[in-house]
């Protein structure tokens, strides 16, 4: 899967989704991968699920769209679903979604977690958290992005 880079942004905003972006209808493991990305935005009702940006870099301008942010008083969280390849989505929040919520938030703390269904392809179990609690305070304390193993049906 692939996800852009950012490379010296220049500016990045909130907005709605692009019209040039079609809507589809996924089948297969995309399918299952956005019902968990929903069901997890229903487990979380403070979370902004399917937030559109805008940005411009010295690739020139792009969008994206995050999972799932926890907007606080001094810090963002941004949620990155996957149900297995937790290594894609630790490096989509380093290189793509960071960069435009430092740009959006300049006086919040960008944190980010990678939620997974399942653990196969886990690089490093010592990262991982099974509430969401435990999860963001490591992010906050460690520096670290920790993955929130979340089977869905299960408190959160």
């Amino acid at each position: 899967m692939y996800h852009r880079s950012i490379v010296g942004l220049v500016y990045a905003a909130r907005c709605l989704r692009p019209a040039h972006i079609p809507v589809s209808r996924p089948k297969g493991s995309k399918a299952a991968g956005l019902r968990y990305e929903k069901a997890l935005s229903a487990a979380i009702p403070r979370a902004e699920h399917g937030q559109w940006f805008e940005f411009k870099d010295l690739n020139g301008p792009g969008h994206c769209q995050m999972d799932l942010i926890i907007e606080g008083q001094k810090r963002i969280v941004v949620i990155e679903c996957k149900l297995t390849d937790v290594d894609q989505g630790m490096r989509q929040l380093h290189e793509l979604y960071f960069p435009v919520v430092e740009k959006v938030w300049p006086d919040k703390k960008p944190l980010g977690i990678v939620a997974a269904r399942h653990l196969s392809k886990c690089p490093d179990v010592r990262r991982v958290e099974t509430t969401l609690k435990g999860a963001i305070l490591r992010a906050e304390t460690e520096k670290i992005i920790p993955i929130l193993h979340w089977m869905e049906r299960m408190p959160i």
